[in-house]
């Protein structure tokens, strides 16, 4: 059963009347995964308002997009950057892992104005059961909602001189965009982030940034909303009701199960959404190499689900 903290009254969630917003930024090297985590929402929501917040995916990817999501009687949005936002991002630090992409999703309370709430959910994921307890969570004065990460270490905490003792993960975010335009004007939140670059080293930017800016503003989430898929035994050991009950799963992992090399968990679930999306040929590629292998390594340490 879902912690029903998470929920609230018909009367006071509009997600029951109203279209619930979801964001996703990726570029056009993630075309497939976006596909197959939009499919596996559609199969438990179709009252969506989606929102694609991009640089500059191309025209064709868009339109397989759109289709997509209006097939699932979704209402499609392509947000493209505002250009007096873009200019202020050119004195930004560009590189491997600053990209524009991370900028533009810490600074979507002023890129997407025409709502209050949005849920943004990165592309490795898979979604497995209905969002509509996470969508009703309320902030409670808080800035965001998000799930602690696996990760939440003192490393993370010292280094980052985190005063709430909590790190969280950036993969699942409900972001309350009015509170966060309240608290924050937009010069203020871009010069916080360009000190934070300028004086943390930072491992992961986009969720170390995060972290920081709205530290003490987080509201935790339950586990099932963004379970970690790591081969770690003693996460899966304190986490076994999540692993079982988990509504969102996110591979962090380097190797992602849309590529043939990936081994571990969730693998059968994630290959029937993608299956619809591959020529019959990959199919059959994609079994030898990856479900077929998944499940002789499954007898031999009992390592995926």
């Amino acid at each position: 059963m879902i912690d029903k903290r998470y929920w609230t009254t018909k009367e006071k969630c509009r997600l029951y009347m109203e279209r619930m917003n979801i964001l996703l930024s990726f570029d056009d090297n993630y075309m497939l995964p976006a596909r197959v985590m939009m499919r596996s929402l559609a199969r438990f929501h179709s009252n969506i308002n989606l929102y694609i917040l991009h640089g500059g995916l191309k025209a064709e990817n868009l339109g397989i997009l759109k289709s997509d999501a209006e097939s699932y009687g979704w209402i499609f949005n392509a947000v493209t950057v505002p250009v007096e936002i873009d200019k202020k991002l050119d004195e930004a630090p560009i590189e491997y892992h600053y990209t524009k992409a991370m900028y533009y999703r810490l600074l979507s309370p002023w890129i997407i104005e025409a709502t209050d709430k949005i849920l943004y959910l990165d592309v490795d994921t898979l979604v497995r059961g209905d969002l509509k307890a996470l969508y009703c969570t309320e902030g409670n004065g808080n800035l965001l909602a998000a799930v602690r990460d696996f990760d939440d270490n003192a490393y993370y905490r010292n280094a980052l001189n985190l005063t709430n003792n909590r790190y969280f993960n950036s993969g699942v975010q409900l972001i309350f965009l009015n509170e966060i335009r309240t608290f924050f004007s937009f010069d203020g939140l871009l010069q916080n982030i360009f000190s934070i670059i300028q004086n943390y080293q930072l491992k992961l930017p986009d969720q170390d940034i995060l972290n920081i800016i709205y530290d003490g503003k987080i509201f935790s989430l339950s586990k099932i909303f963004n379970y970690i898929a790591t081969d770690r035994i003693t996460y899966k050991l304190k986490h076994l009701h999540e692993l079982k009950e988990a509504r969102i799963v996110h591979f962090v992992r380097c190797d992602k199960p849309w590529n043939r090399d990936y081994c571990l968990f969730y693998i059968f679930e994630y290959y029937r959404v993608l299956r619809i999306f591959l020529s019959k040929k990959d199919r059959v590629l994609y079994w030898i190499t990856t479900v077929s292998y998944t499940h002789l390594r499954a007898h031999e340490t009992g390592a995926y689900l």
